[in-house]
C-alpha cells in the first residue's frame, strides 16, 4: 500500500528524518511550519534523509552539488524566506 504523508521539518541546517519512502513530492508552508511531503510506501524498508533548511542570505556551508534542490518555502507572509535542499544517505 501506498500512501502521501507529511513530515514536519525544523528551521535548523541539519536534520535527518527516517520514512519508508523513495519519492519525495515537495516542501510546502502549514500553519506556519515547514513540511514535507512524500509517498510512502507500507513494503518498502524506512530511508533516512538529510535535510537542510537555510534561509535568504545565510551563508552556504555544505556542497550544494551532493543534494538535491527541494523547493523555496514562505513564512511570515513571504518575511521569511527558506530553501531546503535533501539528499537520501545510504
Amino acid at each position: 500500500m501506498q500512501a502521501i504523508y507529511k513530515y514536519n521539518l525544523n528551521i535548523t541546517d541539519r536534520q535527518t528524518i527516517d520514512f519508508p519512502s523513495d519519492t519525495i513530492l515537495s516542501v510546502q508552508e502549514q500553519d506556519g511550519k515547514i513540511v514535507v511531503y512524500a509517498i510512502a510506501y507500507s513494503n518498502l524498508a524506512s530511508r533516512t534523509y538529510e535535510f537542510i533548511v537555510i534561509g535568504t542570505g545565510h551563508s552556504i556551508h555544505f556542497d550544494v552539488a551532493l543534494y538535491k534542490y527541494l523547493g523555496t518555502v514562505k513564512l511570515i507572509g513571504g518575511r521569511l524566506m527558506f530553501h531546503v535542499f535533501y539528499k537520501a544517505i545510504i
